[in-house]
């Protein structure tokens, strides 16, 4: 799906963000990543997409900490899911 949009002619292809987490701070991580819970496509998905798929040429902004894309010549692939993994709370050593 991911080259297929890409071939389609979009330059950038994102897709849907699950985290996984515990019970409280799961929902609130999925209330944080509720624009890209998984569905179909979206063109206009009016907020940028996260961990997206560039191409050459294209530089990755950062949003809520992971790299992003805000530019019209994206797409929000649904079908596409990255699941993040869940946060221990401890700093990286």
């Amino acid at each position: 799906r991911l080259l297929d949009a890409h071939e389609e002619g979009w330059a950038a292809v994102g897709p849907a963000i699950v985290p996984e987490n515990g019970l409280v701070a799961g929902r609130r991580r999925r209330r944080a990543y509720a624009a890209w819970a998984p569905g179909g496509r979206n063109p206009r998905l009016g907020v940028p997409l996260v961990l997206p798929s560039l191409i050459v040429g294209l530089e990755p902004g950062e949003h809520c900490g992971l790299p992003s894309y805000d530019g019209d010549d994206g797409v929000f692939e649904g079908r596409i899911v990255v699941r993040l993994a869940p946060r221990s709370g401890r700093r990286p050593t």
